[in-house]
């Protein structure tokens, strides 16, 4: 259908552009991609366990799934011999970061519950365009040319999910 291909000719590209480092950058492209990859493969496997939950399961998965998560922390966090409990600002953000994924996770349930898996995915495949943009606006980084366009074609992508 024409939707899904004009969809998928802005987002695959609009996400390309959007993720690669500025070329000043000292950050290893070969451990950068490898690492994402496996990111990328996790995040994915993620989203298509997450559209097999049942409708009638309510929110049960995501409790069960984030305990399962919290149970691993504290043990690996006593295994290394680190405190569990956020005591410093770095750790008080980490926690924030674990209720986003939270949050997210059940948006994303509920968006595939009411709704289609791909356009869920999709969607949610964007997220790296809301990233820069938050760089841009919090941290006052540059958005250079690629990137822009990255942007630009991230947003054409949800329009054309929004019209269908």
């Amino acid at each position: 259908n024409w939707s899904s291909v004009s969809n998928t000719t802005s987002a695959v590209p609009g996400i390309w552009f959007v993720a690669p480092e500025p070329a000043d950058t000292e950050a290893s492209g070969r451990a950068g991609f490898s690492d994402g990859l496996v990111a990328g493969v996790s995040v994915g496997l993620l989203f298509a366990f997450l559209g097999q939950i049942p409708d009638g399961s309510g929110w049960l998965p995501v409790v069960v799934s984030e305990a399962v998560a919290a149970v691993i922390v504290v043990v690996v966090a006593i295994a290394i011999g680190q405190s569990w409990l956020p005591r410093d600002g770095a750790s008080w953000q980490a926690a924030l970061t674990g209720v986003l994924v939270a949050i997210a996770m059940v948006s994303f349930l509920a968006a595939t519950q009411r709704g289609y898996l791909s356009t869920a995915a999709v969607l949610s495949s964007l997220y790296p365009g809301f990233t820069v943009l938050l760089a841009a606006v919090v941290l006052r980084e540059r958005i250079h040319g690629l990137r822009a366009v990255g942007l630009a074609l991230c947003g054409v992508a949800v329009a054309l999910v929004a019209v269908g």
